[in-house]
């Protein structure tokens, strides 16, 4: 018979909450000092709950280290903090649109692990794009992946209160404050599965999508007076004048994939901006963007963006140009700001929510985790780190691109800043800050 302990059974009774180990056996020995629940038996095993694919993904806000038996993959799943994967680490659920996942709804994947999501309701039925006649030059993209660097750029220059991008841009909503006002392919990704994000939304206490106009983070017409926005009875795309008209607004987010390296550390699986997991040291799609020390996605980390010789001296430069400082300490901001980039709330964070910048230290034991001290040690570590090449920092000029890997850190050493180099050899140096290298966040 099964011996459950007496301080179980006043649990069980008052149904309350108290602190006691338990024993479940047939044998009556005691529990095991280091367990909080100890089960024993030499001819039955622990069956813990069976699901499908479909039943765990229903899951309301699962704890991280959550386990259930997946009917669908044939074994154990747990979840991770961001998502739910075998307890093999060989499997992991398939993500679909539609899915309620990470704070929202995904309306699009790009193939390759990543994608986007959508809040389950709108965040204002009446906000206005911001500074009419005002060009915004960090504000034209108008592709998939880069709105969140449209929204920073229209939140750096614009500072009417109310406007659709900080609307957006303040908005924590389930867990999560990195959301941002999608740009214009991301709207009409939004629009092409409404009827999916609709369903989802309404079974998670959100609303349909208004028959109505939705701001895109997106500039445009050709006047820095307009900007994209989108019907949602009909999918028409047009450009409307920033601050003469009212419109609604959906925010969005990155859905964040995540791995665990040799240390025990928890990643993204891809550098910022890059869009996919390597699939060779030189992959191109894998490389992401090349961001200056301390500096947000606000257009520079493009390898292509613009340059400029002149210095900011605040946080944010208000634009979207790579910055080539004429002398040393070659910093693209002056006076320095060591505060930048300082955990999950340091300014200018451009990882999201509960990710950060690694520091010196953490780079240094991913090194001592990997087979050997070079590219090839961290293309084949579970981070599969691309060398990605580097910007120089006095001309803008790309080097390095396919042989050499560089990735910040977050720790400051004087005027510089420590990074991770790999090449022929792997090791922790220290550089300007105005050079761009890639960033690959860590989960805090």
């Amino acid at each position: 018979m099964k011996k459950i302990t007496t301080i179980l059974l006043v649990l069980l009774l008052t149904a309350g909450s108290l602190l006691a180990q338990v024993a479940i056996n047939s044998d009556n020995s005691e529990p095991d000092a280091s367990s909080m629940l100890d089960v024993q038996s030499t001819n039955k095993g622990f069956l813990p709950p069976r699901m499908t694919n479909k039943q765990i993904k229903a899951i309301p806000n699962p704890a991280e280290g959550l386990m259930v038996y997946n009917t669908d993959e044939n074994k154990l799943f747990y979840y991770n903090g961001a998502a739910w994967a075998g307890s093999d680490g060989t499997a992991t659920i398939p993500i679909e649109t539609g899915d309620f996942l990470q704070g929202g709804v995904v309306f699009y994947l790009d193939g390759y692990g990543g994608g986007l999501i959508c809040a389950v309701s709108d965040q204002s039925t009446s906000a206005t794009w911001g500074c009419q006649g005002v060009s915004i030059p960090g504000a034209l993209e108008s592709t998939i992946g880069r709105g969140l660097q449209n929204t920073n750029a229209i939140v750096a220059i614009c500072q009417t209160p109310g406007i659709a991008a900080q609307i957006c841009a303040d908005l924590s909503l389930n867990g999560y404050t990195d959301w941002f006002l999608p740009s214009q392919d991301e709207l009409d990704a939004m629009y092409q599965n409404k009827a999916a994000i609709n369903a989802t939304a309404a079974a998670n206490g959100g609303s349909d999508f208004a028959n109505a106009y939705y701001w895109s983070s997106t500039e445009g017409g050709g006047t820095p007076a307009a900007a994209y926005v989108q019907n949602f009875s009909n999918g028409n795309q047009s450009n409307f004048t920033k601050d003469g008209s009212t419109l609604y607004v959906r925010a969005v987010r990155a859905l964040t994939l995540s791995v665990t390296s040799l240390t025990g550390k928890t990643w993204m699986d891809r550098n910022l901006g890059a869009s996919r997991v390597a699939s060779s040291s030189d992959d191109v799609f894998a490389y992401g963007d090349l961001y200056q020390w301390g500096r947000a996605a606000d257009g520079h980390q493009i390898r292509t963006s613009a340059t400029t010789s002149a210095q900011s001296s605040s946080d944010n430069p208000g634009h979207g140009d790579f910055i080539i400082p004429g002398s040393s300490p070659y910093d693209w901001r002056s006076p320095k700001n060591d505060n930048l980039w300082q955990g999950v709330n340091g300014i200018n964070n451009p990882c999201p929510s509960g990710y950060r910048l690694p520091t010196a230290a953490e780079w240094q034991a991913e090194i001592l985790s990997w087979s050997s001290a070079d590219a090839n040690g961290a293309f084949t570590s579970p981070l599969i780190l691309p060398a990605t090449g580097v910007r120089n920092y006095s001309d803008g000029s790309l080097e390095y691109v396919g042989s050499s890997g560089n990735y910040w850190s977050a720790t400051v050493n004087g005027t510089s800043t420590r990074h991770l180099n790999f090449g022929s050899g792997a090791f922790l140096s220290s550089w300007s800050r105005a050079a761009g290298f890639s960033v690959r966040c860590i989960k805090d």
